[in-house]
Formats: structure tokens, sequence, C-alpha cells
């Protein structure tokens, strides 16, 4: 079995006290307070838990698309411990048609833990598809058959990162500095009933974090030619993060109305997003650091292609396999922990770690800024008779300053060379010499996306005994590809945001009910359905702009558009496109061709979602105001597969097949389950 899993235990408490005072008839105050903390810890599987899994405590192994991984995950162990304090006081006042309200809120939140990142290696090798394809010498080399961990551990290395350092989180540099957020919030609106049937309501807000990014810190002068002369100096706060909003209501008679609204909000980042940059800033010594394979130079001699001293970051696969690696990993682990010089007191940032590994990861640019959303929605809603009415929304929802991570400013590996040039082997840690070892990765607020949909929904309520609703939801979610918390697939570093496409199927149906039959008996029901998810094929192992990044979306086919606007014939068509096109051709990188592609006999892009979710409750009245229900329930019934996680690589034999399912979990979409509940009620 595998190892690549984790348990995780979480402990959390929450509270709440609030106060509401009538100070007159028109004008009520509310003063609420509430506390929430959360311990969570995250732990790679013990012997007892995974007897005899492959690669059980030791690097975290991934073999290039083919859907394999084992060892380490590569964030545990980790351990955080979170507090947060909400001071809040809002105010309510009726004058004439006016309805005001006004408040403010304080959040004070303290984070601290530990974590291990890329311990003691995250290891990517080549896939046997991509040796044939990339380096067919090397064929020979590859085993038949994949039985052990020297078996997987025999194909080339593609890439590493290990980390080492002090695992406290935050550093303790400057700990004070780093281990809480406060988060400010006042307000105003107001709702006015201009006329009997016209309602208005609008208003402002403004909020202020405090603490979101290492306002603390500078950059050093090393990494001016990264973000200019003008970008080294402190993060920027975020001052000016008002939010108005306006909408109305509109009864056009006594069974239609019409109703829109819109506005500006804001979003915050968690506290650790900003902890590995302040490892890379700080001190020597200080915080714990992910050091690239870059940085590493080959120390065996004799390996065909691959002479001593070249940086273990490689572009093409060589004999240099993952059981070489695995022999040096102790020594290169322990070289770099010298040269780091573990000291978490150390308070001199004349020498930085930036400053000798030259490479960094998660560097906030200085003018980084929390995503924005812009919201806008106009609806009508008609009672069609005492117990049915419709309702149809139009919605607009625009994101702009979304957060990318892990853009490489550095360009370490473009056929250009690197913005900072590379280190020679006997510079590679110098202090006070300007190359680098790899790439230097930002975080930046570059990404946006666009979602508008027509949301229809009919609603029976509940009268003669029964009760039906129908929602659904014909939408268009363009973001750009790959965008997550934690990492962005750029394809092309010249041009980071040119892979927009749809990110969300373009139907969602829902339908749900509920029936009471007699004897105290209610019978309801949810069906859930959603159209395709998109899907895109990508070619791995080449760069095909030049840029430093090896992969790339299938030429021809836009970006998320099979299931969208392309199917599996078109997929066809451009990949024989392709075949001609760039099949065994030279790449932009002189090292590199471009492989040729075949596509598996049978071959899916994904699969529609559908689950049936069913309950059955009886109901016993004890006394008047004392209830007692007894209830059964039933997960997708039908155990439909809800198939997903469709590969994607077409270098892979397994392209088009499903790798997991919707969902694995107890619920909706996942496997068939079973519930019985009670709940009594008084």
């Amino acid at each position: 079995m595998p190892s690549a899993w984790e348990t995780n235990k979480n402990w959390a408490d929450s509270g709440v006290f609030s106060l509401i005072s009538s100070l007159r008839p028109t004008l009520v105050n509310e003063f609420r307070y509430s506390n929430t903390f959360w311990s969570n810890h995250n732990n790679p599987p013990t012997a007892d838990e995974c007897p005899g899994c492959l690669g059980l405590g030791g690097p975290h192994v991934l073999v290039e698309g083919a859907g394999v991984a084992f060892g380490n995950q590569t964030n545990s162990p980790q351990s955080r411990l979170t507090r947060r304090n909400i001071f809040a006081d809002n105010m309510t006042w009726q004058h004439a048609t006016h309805r005001i309200k006004f408040g403010a809120e304080i959040e004070f939140l303290k984070g601290t833990g530990t974590y291990v990142l890329d311990a003691p290696a995250a290891v990517t090798l080549f896939s046997p598809q991509e040796v044939r394809q990339l380096a067919p010498p090397l064929t020979a080399l590859i085993p038949k058959s994949f039985n052990t961990l020297t078996d997987v551990l025999s194909l080339p290395l593609k890439n590493f990162v290990f980390g080492i350092g002090d695992i406290n989180q935050p550093p303790t540099f400057q700990r004070s500095q780093a281990d809480h957020d406060r988060l400010f919030h006042v307000y105003w609106q107001d709702t006015w009933k201009l006329r009997p049937r016209l309602a208005i309501n609008y208003g402002l807000a403004w909020s202020f974090e405090s603490n979101a990014l290492n306002h603390d810190l500078t950059k050093p002068q090393y990494l001016t030619p990264i973000f200019g002369a003008n970008g080294l100096g402190h993060e920027q706060h975020a001052y000016l993060r008002f939010t108005p909003a306006a909408g109305f209501a509109w009864s056009l008679n006594d069974r239609t109305v019409i109703r829109g609204g819109g506005g500006i909000f804001y979003d915050t980042l968690n506290i650790e997003t900003r902890l590995v940059e302040r490892a890379y800033l700080g001190p020597l010594g200080t915080g714990y650091l992910p050091l690239p394979g870059s940085i590493v130079p080959n120390p065996i001699s004799g390996i065909p292609g691959l002479p001593v001293g070249t940086p273990l970051d490689l572009r093409v696969p060589t004999p240099f396999s993952g059981n070489i690696l695995n022999t040096i990993l102790p020594l290169v682990r322990s070289s770099a922990i010298q040269q780091l010089h573990v000291n978490p007191n150390n308070t001199d940032l004349t020498l930085r770690n930036i400053d000798v590994f030259k490479t960094a990861s998660d560097l906030f640019v200085d003018d980084f800024v929390p995503a924005q959303a812009q919201h806008l929605s106009l609806g009508v809603q008609h009672q069609v008779t005492s117990d049915f009415a419709v309702t149809a929304d139009f919605a607009f929802r625009h994101y702009i300053h979304e957060k990318l991570r892990g853009v490489d400013l550095n360009h370490y590996n473009s056929v250009n060379g690197p913005v900072i040039p590379a280190c020679p082997p006997a510079l590679a840690t110098v202090p006070g010499v300007a190359c680098s070892n790899g790439p230097i990765q930002a975080t930046i607020s570059g990404g946006n996306g666009t979602y508008r949909a027509l949301l229809v929904r009919a609603d029976k309520r509940f009268s003669r005994h029964h009760s039906v609703g129908v929602a659904y939801a014909l939408q268009s979610d363009q973001n750009i590809y790959g965008l997550n918390l934690l990492n962005t697939p750029i394809s092309n570093l010249n041009n980071w945001t040119q892979n927009v496409g749809p990110s969300s199927p373009r139907h969602v149906l829902n339908i749900s009910g509920m029936v009471e039959v007699p004897g105290g008996v209610q019978v309801s029901f949810i069906s859930s359905f959603n159209s395709r998810q998109p899907f895109q094929p990508i070619i791995t192992g080449t760069d095909f702009y030049g840029t430093g990044i090896d992969q790339f979306l299938l030429p021809g086919s836009g970006t998320n558009q099979f299931n969208f606007s392309l199917g599996k014939g078109d997929l066809v068509s451009l990949v024989n496109q392709y075949n001609q096109t760039y099949g065994g051709k030279k790449a932009p990188n002189p090292a590199q061709v471009f492989p040729t592609i075949t596509l598996p006999q049978n071959f899916e892009t994904g699969h529609i979602f559908n689950s049936q979710d069913l309950r059955v409750t009886k109901l016993f009245r004890l006394r008047e105001r004392l209830e007692w229900q007894l209830f059964g329930e039933v997960f997708n019934v039908l155990n439909t597969a809800n198939l997903s996680g469709y590969a994607d690589n077409l270098l892979a034999p397994g392209f088009g097949q499903p790798t997991s399912r919707f969902s694995n979990i107890f619920g909706t979409g996942g496997p068939r389950s079973f519930q019985l509940g009670t709940r009594i009620s008084f």
C-alpha cells in the first residue's frame, strides 16, 4: 500500500455572548463577543497504522503523470493553534421610513504552531512514458515491472525539494510581529422605503487588516534585479478597502417583485501565508527553508550527460535516478544544515538566509493586495398561485487581484538564462555574490475571474401534505487555469494569465421535496445533477514557450474547453495535428524535444454528477411542546460512482481514466450510505 497520506486530528471550542438592549422604542443596540480556539495536528502514518507500506517515512516520491505517489506527505508533520476573539457592536435605528444600521467589529487573531515541509525531501521522477519519448536510449534502464521501492526509484530524477531549519512557526525572529493579525470593520447602511411598493438600501463599509503581510521586514539589495530598487521596502498596508453596496426591491403588484443589488467586497489572508517568506528574509539560521535541488551540484562522477557540478534540477531524463538521490540525500541535508548554521535566536539582518542560498519561494511583491470581488444581481419573483412561486436571477461576479502563488520572477530555467545569473559551483553559497541557485518565486495579486449565471427556481411551498423545489443554474465561470491556494501551473512565465477558461460545470440542477403520509411519517428527498467538469489535456516534460515551465496545454485546445465547446473527436483531431506539427521536433530548450502522443484506446474526459438522497421521518407528539423524531437517511441511493479526477497528462498510459470519486466520504455524492438518527424538540 502507498504511504502518502496523513492523520488529521482536530479540537475546536467556540462560544458567543450577546446583549441586546432596547434603548428607545426606535433604537436597539446589540453587543456581541465570540471566541474560538482550534488545535490541528497533521502527522504521517506510523508503522502500526501503515504496516509494510511502500516508502513509509521516506521522501515523498511522485512519478510525473503516472498517478503514483508515496512517502511522507510534503506538509507533515504540522500543527497549529489559533485563537480568535471578536468584539462587535451594532445599532439599529428606525426613523420615519428609514431603517438605519451602523456598527463596528474588531477581530483579534493569534496563531502559532509547527511545520515540516518537504522532509526529508519531495522528489519528482520522470515517468517511463516520458523517458521513452524524451530520452529513448535510457529506456533499457527502466524495469519492465515495478514491484518494489527500488524499482520505482530507478526512474530518472527530474527535481526535488528538501526542507531544513527550525520547525517552530512563526520563526522566532520578531515572532511577536508575525503571530497575530487584527481586523477592523466599520459600516453604515440604510433601508429606505420610498413608496409602499419600492424600497432601496445603500451603505458603505471600511475594513483594515493591520498585520496581513510581513510589514516589519524589507528585502535585501540582492533582490533588486527581481523586484526593482523601489520594490524592496516594507510590504504595503491596504488602507483603502471601502465596500459600497446598494440594492432595491420593487413590487409591481401583489404577485410580482423585481429586485437587484451590487457591491464590492474584499478577501483576507490566512496568517500562515507569510511564514515561508519570513524564513528566507530572516537572519541566517532562523526559520524553516524549503530548498530546491538546483542548489545541489551533482557530486557523482561518470554519469553520462550529467557532469559533476551540474545543478540537480534536470530538464531531460538522465541516468541519475531516484535511487542515487536517495543515497546522497542524507549528505545533502547535513551539508545544507551546516551552511544554515541553525540559530533561532539570531537577530542580525546583515546576513540573511536568502543571501546564502540564493533561491526563495513565497516572496510577496511590495504592492500585493488581497483579492477583491464585485457582485451584481438582478432578478424577478412571481407568485403564480397561493402556494407556488417562480424566481429568475442574473448573477455576475468579477474577481480581481486573485493570489497567484509560485511565480518564478527569476526565470531560472528560461532558455535566455535567469534574471540573476546562475551561480558557478564554487560561489554557490558565498554571501555577497550576485548569483542565483534556483527560482525566486513570488506571490502576486495578478489573477482574475468572472462568473455569470442565470439562476431559476420554482418553489411549491408546503401545502396539501407536500412541497417541491426545483433550482437550475446555467453558468459561465471563467478563471485563470489552475488558480488555487496551493499552486498555479502557469505554462508561460512571460504571460501569467494567458490560460483563462471555465472552471465549473455549465449546468447545475437540484430538485428537493417532502411528502407527508398518514401515520405522522414524512418522506423527503434531494436529487442533485451537474454536467461534466471542464477538462484540460496537458503535455509534460517539455518547455513549449522557453520560459522554464516543463508543462503546456495541448495546442489549439483553448483552456478547459473539453466538455464545453470540444469533445473526444476534437481531442483526437488536435492530437494528430500536434504530432504532425511538433512531435519529435526540437523544443525551444535545445536539450528537449517535443514528445509524440499516442492516445489510449479507451479514454474519457469526465462524467456527470448524479446523487439521490432520501430521508424518512416518523413524528411522535408527546405533549403540546414536546416532539420526538425518529429518522432514517440514505445518501446516493443508486450508489452512482460519480467518477472524477480524470488523468489529464497526454503522455500517461492512464490518460482519460478516473483516479478518484467526487467524494469518498459520508454524504451526498459519496458511496451509498445509511444513517439513523433521532431528535427531541421542546
